[in-house]
């Protein structure tokens, strides 16, 4: 059989020798065959060879991967399309030369490839040297080529298939596996779960730490163990049990005062390093007590009527009436946290146990004073009626500084006097005020246009402040001292609960008020009574041994006179000295009489001071009466005398007085 032509073209030789310069290079001459009959089959084979490059590059690419292509696969898929496109296969036979010129200068200068080789698979390649294509592809190739190809489609659908059942059957797997665990728990769920859960509580009780949160009061008790506390840690939830509502707000509370306790410790550090202790006996805490006083009666004068009548103050009475008396009361506090105490006889300075005592004496009452002060910013609801609490603090600090001050007993009674009639005053101005207030409620917060106000007078609500005020403490004063002239009446029901209880808490003021009163006034015709009754008995003895009358006003005067020293002696002064303790009676009399000593320029110029204060406790008080000799011109001196009042009148001759 006669070997025909395919429509493929031979590329010389020279193509791939070593010489790339040669001009016969340049030329190609595709010589296409006149026969027809493998034309068909032909292009067959290329559709199908191109398919496959397709593929294989697509598959390359949904891999991640780059297809390596021959120069033959680019050129068999270009021949494909315009398989009779003579201008076609010549412009990419030339480019397939060309791109296979400079593959084989790369190869070439590797020293791989040799003048004659094959290149990949399919394409046959003649040495010869003219430029002409000699070798074309036998219809042997063409059928061998077909049949790789139908193989390799077999193969690969064989390997779909197989891939297709292996995935088939791991979901038909899958399905199986979940329906034999659905109807496992469909049967066994709930004992399932009971049996879990039982797993799970017993490897719970098998730890130390669920051991320990099972912990209850009762077993801590048990233990005994007394380096822990329940409460700490029932609080901090380690353990199950809840902690009750008391519990945490009680371990609340002490958590903040503890708190408050140790800022109050460092402030009381800084004060010791730079403020002195203030004493309760100095000049500075006496004159700081007058002036809190005057701020808290007026206080409690002014917030009632602020209250009652709703005054509004601004520039000067502002400052004057609240804020000033506020600022003064937050002083107040930090002073007593200063302020040296008195506790079992002895002046206590050390800070700490100030501080300590302060808390739980006074702190809490001071501070309460101080809230309405430090929330009146906050616009709460009846925050001014708290004010009043500032009342509290009236009746010790009136008894501080009588203390402080020592009176005498005369101007002590009259103090008490002027406390009664303030106490008397002050009780009528809280009822007055109290009864406006009522009438007011009811006028704008519930409607009530009837009242005791109006009822009084119709325009009454239209009259200046000071006006109601003046009625408000008419009717308060009627009603403590009598029952009322008739002129102010209750008219509604709460009107007259409020007189019912006003008239019974002021009669038991009065009465006491009164009782005071008297016992103040017997308490200061006492004495004179006693005087009078000794004198009495003077006057009819004297009267009775007939005395003459210039020696009977002598004896009246001097008896007088003594009188008069025995009431002012402080007869047991001496017992309670001497009740003292050792070191405390030795400051006493040390400062009582030391100043005194020094005053002698013999003991100040020879002795020294711890001399003269141990001469203190030896110092010994006598009264004189008039005309008394202590000393006589023959006797012999054994006492130094000392004058803390009063003359001595020197004789010497009978002749000349000199006063000493």
């Amino acid at each position: 059989m006669k070997k025909k032509e395919s429509p493929l073209f031979g590329i010389d030789n020279p193509l791939y020798s070593q010489n790339i310069s040669s001009p016969r290079s340049q030329e190609l001459l595709p010589i296409y065959s006149n026969e027809n009959e493998h034309e068909q089959p032909m292009d067959e084979a290329l559709k199908e060879k191109r398919n496959i490059f397709e593929r294989n590059n697509f598959r390359a690419l949904k891999d991640g991967q780059k297809q390596e292509s021959s120069e033959e696969d680019l050129y068999l898929s270009s021949v494909s399309d315009n398989r009779f496109d003579q201008e076609s296969v010549k412009s990419r036979t030339n480019s397939l030369i060309r791109h296979q010129r400079s593959v084989s200068i790369q190869k070439n200068q590797k020293g791989i490839f040799s003048p004659l080789q094959k290149v990949n698979t399919g394409l046959i390649i003649d040495s010869t040297y003219n430029l002409q294509v000699q070798g074309v592809k036998s219809s042997s190739k063409i059928d061998k080529y077909q049949s790789f190809v139908q193989q390799f489609e077999l193969e690969e659908d064989k390997m779909r298939k197989n891939k297709e059942l292996i995935q088939q059957k791991r979901i038909a797997e899958q399905i199986k596996g979940k329906l034999d665990l659905m109807n496992v728990w469909a049967a066994k769920g709930f004992i399932i779960i009971r049996l879990v859960s039982r797993f799970i509580q017993q490897l719970k009780t098998k730890t130390e730490t669920i051991k320990f949160r099972l912990l209850t009061r009762k077993i801590f008790s048990v233990i005994g163990d007394v380096s822990s506390n329940f409460e700490f840690i029932l609080i901090s939830r380690q353990i199950k049990q809840q902690p009750s509502l008391f519990l945490i707000l009680k371990y609340n509370f002490q958590k903040r005062a503890t708190r408050l306790l140790h800022c109050l410790e460092n402030c009381q550090d800084f004060l010791s390093r730079n403020i002195i202790v203030i004493r309760p006996d100095s000049k500075f805490k006496i004159i700081w007590d007058i002036l809190l006083l005057l701020f808290i009666v007026m206080n409690i004068f002014y917030i009632p009527i602020n209250i009652s009548f709703n005054i509004s103050t601004s520039g000067v009475f502002e400052y004057l009436f609240d804020l000033l008396p506020s600022w003064i009361f937050v002083a107040e506090i930090i002073i007593n946290f200063n302020t040296a105490y008195y506790d079992k006889g002895l002046m206590h300075e050390d800070r700490k146990s100030i501080v300590k005592h302060y808390l739980k004496d006074n702190f809490f009452w001071d501070l309460i004073v101080v809230i309405p002060f430090l929330m009146s910013n906050l616009d709460i609801p009846f925050v001014r009626y708290t004010l009043l609490l500032r009342l509290t603090r009236l009746a010790p600090l009136m008894e501080s500084i009588e203390e402080m001050l020592n009176l005498e007993e005369n101007i002590q009674i009259v103090v008490d006097l002027l406390k009664l009639i303030f106490f008397l005053v002050l009780t009528g101005h809280f009822c007055g005020c109290a009864w406006h207030f009522v009438a007011l409620t009811e006028y704008e917060s519930f409607g009530i246009t009837d009242n005791w106000l109006t009822h009084y007078d119709r325009q009454a609500f239209d009259y200046h402040w000071f006006d109601r005020y003046i009625i408000s403490l008419y009717w308060s004063v009627i009603t403590t001292v009598t029952v009322g002239y008739g002129d102010i009446v209750p008219v509604t029901t709460f009107e007259r609960i409020f007189v019912i209880i006003v008239t019974l808490l002021l009669c038991g003021v009065f009465g006491y008020s009164i009782s005071n009163i008297g016992n103040i006034f017997k308490q200061m015709s006492d004495k004179k009574t006693i005087y009078k009754f000794k004198l009495r008995q003077i006057h009819s003895h004297i009267r009775k041994r007939g005395l003459n009358l210039n020696l009977s006003l002598k004896v009246k005067k001097y008896f007088e006179y003594f009188f008069q020293l025995e009431q002012e002696e402080d007869s047991h002064a001496e017992i309670f000295i001497s009740q003292l303790t050792k070191h405390l009676r030795e400051e006493v009399l040390t400062d009582l009489y030391c100043n005194t000593l020094k005053k002698s320029r013999f003991l100040r110029e020879n002795f020294k001071e711890i001399t003269i204060n141990n001469l203190c406790q030896y110092v010994k008080e006598k009264k004189v009466l008039p005309e008394e000799v202590l000393y006589s011109r023959f006797d012999q001196p054994r006492k130094v005398w000392f004058i803390l009042s009063g003359a001595l009148e020197f004789v010497a001759d009978h002749k000349s007085n000199l006063n000493i």
